[in-house]
C-alpha cells in the first residue's frame, strides 16, 4: 500500500483494480476448485450492496452473520462494510435463544444464515423480532409470507436494477465508523460485544503483517484459511490480512481433516485445536500403513543374516533402512499436505511443542500470533 487508507475499504478496492484479473478467493464448486478474480470479487460486493440498499439497509445498520465461513460469506461481510453497514459475527455455538438474544439487542434488520432450520426458527420468533426484515439463508430460500427467507442468489438479483451507490458509500466512510462487532460469552455465560471500528481494524492488519514479516506471505500464494472465524484475531487475520500480501484465500471449515489440503496451499491459518487436529489426523493415516513398512523392515534383516559376523553388524544396514523409511514417510505426509505447504499461521499463542516440532520434521514453519499484541 503506497498510501495510508482511511480504511480497510480503501486498500481492498484499489488492490483490486490494479490486479483485476488475479485469482482473490478460491470456491469449491461441486468436486472443482474454481478461483475468482479480483474484478468478479468486486463485482459480488457490488451486487450485494444494491441488494441491501433494495432490502433499506444502509448506513449504521446492522447485519447477522450467523453461519460457517465460505467466500459467499466473506463477500456478503466486504459488502456490508461496503455499504457503510456494521457486520455483527455470532458464534456457531450460540443457542437459537442466543442468536435470538443478539438479534434484539442489535437491532439488526437483516440475518445471514447457512441453515433453513435456523431460518425457519427466526421466522417462528418475527413477532418478538420488530426490525428484523429479511433472513438470507447459503442453503436455499422459502416462499413465507411473514418474514422473506432469501437464498443468497435471489437477494442478489432484487437489487440488480438499482443505480450504483456503492462509490458513494465507500467515501463516505470514516475512520470511526464502526466496522465489526464480535458476540461471546465470558466465564460466566453472559454475553459480550466487541467492536471495531475501520481505523482499529486497519492498525490489527498492520500488526499481523509486521509478525508475519519474517515468514511473509508471497504473492500469488494459497492461503487455506480453517481458523475460528468467529473470534477476532482469527477472522482479520483470515479475510483481510492476506489480501495487502496478493495472495489467494480459500475458507474452508475448520475440521481437522487432511483432505482440506488437496488443493496444494502454501500457507494455512488455524489455531492451535486445528493443528493438533491435523498432527493426530496424519499420525493415525500413517500408523495404518505401518505393518508394511515394519514387513519391509523384517524382510531386510531376514535377508541380511550374513551381515551378522561382519564388521560393523547388521546396525548400520538397519539405520540405513530406517532412513529410506523415514523419506519415505515424510514423502507421503507432504503429499497428504498438498505437496507444497511451507508455513502454519497460529492465531493463537497455544501451539504445543510436540505440533510444532511434527511439523518442523517435515520442513513446514509454524508461526504464532501472540495474543498480547492486539489488546
Amino acid at each position: 500500500m503506497t498510501t495510508t487508507p482511511t480504511h480497510f475499504l480503501d486498500a481492498i478496492f484499489a488492490e483490486m483494480r490494479s490486479r483485476a484479473e488475479q485469482p482473490l478467493l478460491c470456491e469449491k464448486q461441486g468436486a472443482i476448485y474454481r478461483g475468482v478474480t479480483r474484478r468478479e470479487t468486486v463485482v459480488r460486493i457490488g451486487d450485494f450492496v444494491h441488494a441491501l440498499n433494495a432490502a433499506a439497509v444502509g448506513a449504521g445498520d446492522r447485519v447477522v452473520f450467523y453461519a460457517a465461513a465460505s467466500a459467499a460469506l466473506l463477500i456478503s461481510e466486504w459488502a456490508v462494510l461496503a455499504n457503510r453497514g456494521i457486520a455483527v459475527i455470532v458464534p456457531r455455538s450460540f443457542s437459537p435463544e442466543d442468536l435470538h438474544e443478539v438479534l434484539l439487542e442489535s437491532k439488526s434488520r437483516l440475518v445471514i444464515v447457512d441453515r433453513l432450520a435456523t431460518a425457519y426458527h427466526l421466522v417462528n420468533d418475527a413477532r418478538t423480532l420488530p426490525d428484523l426484515r429479511h433472513i438470507v439463508c447459503l442453503e436455499g430460500g422459502g416462499s413465507l409470507t411473514s418474514l422473506p427467507i432469501w437464498s443468497w442468489g435471489d437477494f442478489i438479483d432484487c437489487g440488480r436494477m438499482l443505480p450504483d451507490r456503492m462509490a458513494a458509500s465507500l467515501r463516505a466512510i470514516t475512520g470511526k465508523d464502526t466496522a465489526l462487532m464480535f458476540y461471546s460469552k465470558d466465564q460466566t455465560g453472559a454475553k459480550q460485544a466487541t467492536r471495531y471500528t475501520h481505523t482499529l481494524l486497519l492498525d490489527h492488519i498492520g500488526r499481523i503483517e509486521s509478525l508475519l514479516s519474517r515468514s511473509c506471505i508471497r504473492p500469488g500464494e494459497l492461503v487455506l484459511t480453517a481458523t475460528s472465524w468467529e473470534q477476532p484475531i482469527g477472522h482479520i487475520a483470515t479475510c483481510y490480512a492476506p489480501i495487502p500480501r496478493e495472495a489467494v484465500i480459500q475458507i474452508t471449515h475448520a475440521i481437522p481433516d487432511v483432505s482440506l489440503f488437496e488443493n496444494g496451499p502454501q500457507v494455512t491459518v488455524g489455531d492451535s485445536a486445528f493443528f493438533d487436529g491435523i498432527r493426530d489426523n496424519i499420525q493415525q493415516l500413517v500408523r495404518h500403513s505401518g505393518r508394511i513398512e515394519t514387513w519391509m523392515l523384517a524382510k531386510a534383516v531376514i535377508h541380511s543374516k550374513q551381515n551378522y559376523e561382519s564388521p560393523g553388524g547388521i546396525r548400520p544396514l538397519i539405520r540405513l533402512q530406517k532412513s529410506f523409511l523415514q523419506a519415505t514417510i515424510i514423502k507421503k505426509v507432504k503429499k497428504m499436505l498438498g505437496g507444497r505447504l511451507r508455513l502454519l499461521i497460529g492465531t493463537d499463542d497455544e501451539a504445543h511443542y510436540e505440533t510444532q516440532l511434527f511439523f518442523h520434521t517435515f520442513g513446514i514453519e509454524l508461526v504464532e500470533l501472540p495474543q498480547e499484541a492486539f489488546r
